[in-house]
């Protein structure tokens, strides 16, 4: 739905799926190539960073709704962790790298909306968990047992904050 919504204007065209003319990869690899954030070079967010040059050229990003394409899962949780981080760091730099370049203000309210609720995701999870969490009338009754009597994760609630600080 959201990429029915952001037709024009994708956030992310997904490598697995995408498709490309050959003029706009061959314009593209001279940025591609060079890309970097501040001194380092970049190496990961090709998906991100090839959507990114499109949109800020002006290209048209659009989403097919009958492509269809397999994948495999991570084979690890860990794998699929150290995924879940590169992937957010990509989105959270290239969403710095268009405040900067004024693509982000230019881009239509859906696109800036999008972009924004994804990336806040972790940090609203995490604080729609800590509301969640009922407070106990006594100060005194903040305990760790507190939590695991009433079957509250407080090491899940952790986790995910420290994935949020990482990410970030």
């Amino acid at each position: 739905m959201v990429s029915r919504a952001l037709n024009g204007t994708l956030v992310v065209i997904d490598g697995k799926i995408a498709a490309y003319r050959r003029s706009y990869l061959i314009e593209a690899i001279h940025y591609f190539d060079k890309e970097k954030y501040g001194k380092s070079k970049i190496s990961v967010a090709d998906d991100k960073a090839l959507t990114y040059f499109a949109n800020l050229k002006g290209y048209k990003t659009v989403y097919q709704s009958t492509a269809v394409a397999e994948s495999a899962a991570q084979p690890s949780i860990q794998a699929f962790v150290d995924q879940q981080l590169r992937w957010a760091r990509s989105g959270y730099m290239y969403l710095l790298k268009e405040i900067r370049s004024g693509f982000f203000f230019k881009a239509p309210i859906k696109y800036r909306f999008q972009q924004l609720t994804y990336l806040l995701a972790p940090f609203s999870f995490t604080l729609a968990l800590i509301q969640a969490v009922p407070v106990p009338a006594n100060p005194s009754l903040w305990s760790y047992e507190y939590f695991t009597q009433t079957g509250i994760d407080i090491s899940f609630i952790l986790y995910e904050l420290i994935i949020f600080l990482i990410t970030i």
